[in-house]
């Protein structure tokens, strides 16, 4: 039963659907769900379903070119032997189906131009960021440390 990607167990795809459908269902607001779905099946069987259940999707696919993707996952303490880092080869070639065709080069953006670019494709105002140039450092710096690996 064991297999190398969690996306492969059906019950991963039926509870990330259910729960999404739920929390749509609940919430009176805008969802924003990172997630990375290379498999064209598995992206029907969660995006394809909430789509047909007539619950608004708006989906982008995040690309950068693999030694882009390679230098972000060692800045986040992953090897090149890491479970993500041998995931890259075959990301890249799934996103490049045309199930993935909303996609967005992000080598060299900021993850705020990323936001700013998602946000006014789909019509969603964001709020002005009042943090000053030391609490964005901060920000950034706190974030990439909780994303450190140390267990591979």
């Amino acid at each position: 039963m064991a297999t190398s990607d969690f996306q492969d167990y059906p019950l991963w795809r039926e509870t990330n659907y259910g729960m999404i459908k739920s929390i749509h269902e609940e919430y009176d607001g805008i969802l924003i769900i990172p997630m990375t779905i290379v498999s064209p099946l598995y992206f029907d069987e969660i995006v394809g379903r909430l789509r047909r259940d007539g619950i608004p999707v708006h989906h982008f696919a995040l690309c950068a070119t693999k030694e882009t993707l390679l230098k972000r996952l060692r800045s986040r303490g992953e090897g090149e032997r890491s479970w993500a880092a041998r995931q890259v080869d075959r990301c890249l070639e799934g996103l490049s189906l045309p199930v993935f065709d909303r996609q967005m080069q992000t080598d060299t953006m900021t993850i705020a131009e990323v936001a700013e670019t998602i946000a006014s494709a789909v019509g969603i105002p964001l709020l002005p960021d009042g943090r000053g140039k030391l609490r964005r450092m901060y920000d950034k710096v706190m974030t990439q440390i909780r994303h450190i690996r140390f267990l591979q």
